[in-house]
């Protein structure tokens, strides 16, 4: 990938580079998090929400579709339970990757005696550790998927 910004990426790739990226950022948002009440009433140009999804998300439509159809009900507090929307699984279900994922590197840092500081889903190091630590990073979220990378910045 070339372009470091994921929603730009994205963008490039579906074609729909008449938009912004704002605008392409909260469509991808209601695809993903959108109830369907919302998503029937998707529209862009002639295309419908199923072709929009199939256009932007290609073959891992099937993917968010599948966690879509989760029911996360008996995961949530009695509290949480009383607010619970089938629609919002996807949102639910990745925040917990994305807790798991970081909870397994900074397990990874501390195992090896690396000083940082966590911020939602990057890590602040020293510069001279950076390179050692990025590689430490991403060999050990590999083993998960390929998709997922850390990058120095």
């Amino acid at each position: 990938m070339t372009n470091n910004d994921y929603y730009e990426f994205l963008r490039e790739e579906s074609g729909l580079t008449d938009l912004s990226r704002d605008s392409f950022k909260g469509l991808i948002w209601l695809i993903l998090f959108g109830n369907n009440k919302q998503l029937q009433k998707v529209r862009l140009r002639d295309n419908s929400y199923e072709e929009i999804k199939h256009l932007i998300l290609g073959n891992s439509r099937f993917l968010v579709e599948d966690l879509s159809q989760i029911s996360l009900y008996n995961w949530l507090s009695p509290k949480q339970k009383k607010k619970y929307k089938k629609y919002k699984n996807i949102s639910l279900i990745l925040h917990r990757m994305e807790r798991m994922i970081m909870d397994l590197v900074s397990q990874k840092m501390i195992e090896n005696n690396y000083k940082y500081i966590s911020i939602f889903d990057s890590f602040l190091v020293k510069k001279s550790e950076g390179v050692k630590i990025q590689k430490l990073l991403n060999e050990s979220v590999e083993k998960i998927d390929k998709v997922f990378t850390f990058r120095l910045k």
